[in-house]
């Protein structure tokens, strides 16, 4: 699996575009939109977002290029138009940018992390979803090791 590149987090907006500016965030939606994968080209991109925004063609390419930098999409040269296809599904990125940000806040901030954790599982899940969370963190943990 890829180990796309990100160093930003606004904790002001929604969703993807806490990680990624509005366009590049728009341009991934759309490519996970296709499934796994899907192979798609600059100009799917620009049809697909041409009923919410007005991209120009080239900024969307020069996005797309991005994308590629920050290893969220593969590019394949070949003819005439370039295509792309996700390097990760929109759950990798997000378990990555999770663990991401949790390990940094863990090393910065260990006490302050740990308790907002404990309070939000105590105060927003049910005895069911926490005993869900904790298999899952079992779960992780043993894929870990």
């Amino acid at each position: 699996m890829a180990k796309p590149k990100f160093d930003t987090f606004h904790t002001g907006r929604p969703g993807l575009r806490k990680i990624l500016g509005d366009l590049e965030a728009a341009i991934m939606e759309a490519v996970w939109r296709r499934g796994p994968g899907a192979r798609i080209t600059v100009r799917d991109i620009v049809d697909d977002l041409k009923a919410t925004r007005g991209s120009a063609y080239t900024t969307v390419m020069t996005v797309m290029g991005i994308l590629t930098q920050k290893e969220l999409l593969r590019v394949e040269k070949g003819g005439g138009a370039h295509s792309y296809q996700a390097a990760v599904s929109r759950a990798e990125f997000a378990d990555l940018v999770v663990g991401k940000i949790v390990r940094e806040l863990l090393a910065d901030f260990t006490g302050p992390a740990l308790a907002h954790f404990a309070q939000a599982i105590a105060n927003g899940s049910s005895p069911v979803g926490v005993a869900k969370w904790l298999e899952r963190i079992q779960a992780q943990r043993k894929a870990e090791s």
